[in-house]
């Protein structure tokens, strides 16, 4: 993978809505948890993770591609996103200490990555009260049928939550 790449992944994903942010940070504050380090799993260009810099003391963006990660790190240069910083990092073994995470994403990446090894690491470093919120452009779909029924379930009662 190159930068062209990567550029024209960043040109044409859309922005995450306002809407996602103020659920996921409302959520921190109802469950009592921090807002000083947020880890964002596969960030390919820093399209989730800049607009948590607002909301968090620190903010890393972890991804295998180097490619992905230099364009992050330019993008982060020009809007002087001086609380972000970019890794190349697997997201089964995150640059970060145990228990030192308030906050952790997966923003339309979960498709890439091994469930089951980054449930461990999340475990590993989320503080006691942090937070896993993996999210996307559209609902998404397990291949556990019950599981999936109560996913479904969660989603319609979040959104009817939302609408009051």
């Amino acid at each position: 993978e190159d930068t062209t790449q990567a550029q024209r992944y960043s040109q044409f994903r859309p922005a995450y809505p306002q809407q996602l942010l103020d659920i996921i940070t409302g959520f921190i504050v109802k469950n009592g948890g921090g807002f000083g380090l947020a880890v964002d799993v596969a960030c390919g260009t820093g399209h989730s993770i800049f607009p948590l810099r607002s909301h968090f003391t620190h903010c890393l963006g972890t991804d295998i591609s180097e490619a992905q990660v230099q364009y992050a790190r330019q993008k982060g240069k020009e809007i002087n996103a001086l609380n972000v910083e970019f890794k190349v990092a697997s997201a089964t073994s995150l640059p970060v200490e145990d228990a030192s995470v308030d906050f952790v994403s997966c923003a339309e990446a979960w498709h890439w990555l091994e469930p089951e090894a980054l449930y461990r690491e999340v475990n590993r470093v989320l503080k006691p009260g942090g937070c896993l919120a993996v999210y996307g452009y559209r609902d998404p779909t397990l291949l556990n049928e019950e599981c999936n029924d109560l996913l479904t379930e969660l989603i319609s009662r979040t959104l009817e939550d939302c609408s009051h």
